[in-house]
């Protein structure tokens, strides 16, 4: 097996074992090496430390609706980024932050394989007793609606707030929420609930390296929705209006197949007042194309070996 060295110089998570470290040594011999590594993985373009990585491949990697800490990235300096886009641009690899995450919760043991979307759901035939949880530290950039929609749906129902924004329930911790611990104290408490507020922070609108528009259907897919679906309750999703090529929306109450709030709450009250729909939902798969899905371990570890060897 072909030696790697390589640095990692993540602020989230394990520099010696994350996703893409995984993905790594299912193909090379990995060497963790700060000093003359072959390839550098990073999740800031800006911080000086990795401009002394002359001879090294620099990999940068970000979860969020834009491209880079300075707003550009520095292509003399950086090799290849992998973010959540989907762009049409040898440059750019789509990894979307949830599958950091889902190897997280693989390598802790909470899901028994990294696989564990693509497998048929287990069938659930309880229902839960309280309505809806939210949790969020903030209401996200300018264009997004969180807070609009859960006033608007609290005058149905009640709904619970576990986090620090918008506060009404008792708060799980939070702090650093890129740490597995953390996402596992918000999917035990949101799994209480039928239903789970899941909008992510934009509907990922993002500048095209190709021709500086600014598109939405860029493949926006951070850990919100990927948390709800772990915890059996039904996400109640806005945010990347192509997620329906990753997951099966039938699993989830996606804005994007009624571009309706008011419609997208009817939805939710019938699924509140009728029990055998909340199974139906519930018990769906997670994704109906397994095979080229970007949940199998295949789509991760090709894509970090083509990376490493050209």
């Amino acid at each position: 097996m072909k030696k790697i060295r390589y640095f990692c110089n993540f602020s989230w998570f394990d520099p010696k074992d994350n996703l893409f470290t995984w993905a790594l040594s299912q193909c090379f011999d990995l060497i963790f090496d700060a000093e003359s590594p072959d390839i550098v993985l990073t999740d800031n373009d800006l911080d000086p430390q990795i401009r002394k990585y002359k001879n090294s491949k620099i990999i940068y990697y970000t979860g969020e609706p834009f491209l880079s800490w300075s707003g550009d990235i520095d292509k003399n300096l950086i090799h290849k980024s992998i973010c959540n886009f989907d762009f049409d641009d040898s440059f750019f690899d789509r990894v979307p932050l949830c599958l950091l995450y889902n190897y997280e919760y693989y390598k802790n043991g909470y899901i028994n394989d990294y696989e564990f979307l693509l497998r048929p759901r287990q069938k659930k035939n309880n229902i839960p007793q309280n309505f809806c949880s939210f949790v969020s530290r903030g209401n996200g950039y300018p264009s997004c609606p969180r807070k609009y929609f859960f006033d608007k749906l609290g005058k149905y129902k009640y709904i619970n707030s576990h986090g620090s924004y918008l506060n009404n329930s008792p708060q799980i911790p939070m702090g650093n929420t890129l740490k597995y611990e953390n996402s596992l104290f918000k999917v035990q408490c949101i799994s209480n609930y039928k239903f789970n507020i899941c909008f992510e922070n934009s509907y990922g609108c993002v500048r095209s390296p190709n021709d500086l528009t600014y598109v939405s259907e860029s493949g926006y897919l951070n850990e919100k929705l990927y948390e709800a679906l772990l915890s059996n309750t039904i996400p109640i999703y806005w945010g990347n209006k192509n997620v329906h090529k990753d997951l099966n929306t039938k699993c989830f109450v996606n804005y994007y197949d009624y571009n309706d709030f008011d419609l997208m709450m009817e939805e939710i009250i019938k699924i509140d007042i009728d029990d055998d729909l909340f199974l139906e939902y519930v018990n769906q798969n997670y994704v109906i194309n397994t095979d080229s899905s970007i949940f199998s371990k295949e789509y991760i570890v090709e894509l970090m070996k083509k990376i490493a060897s050209n």
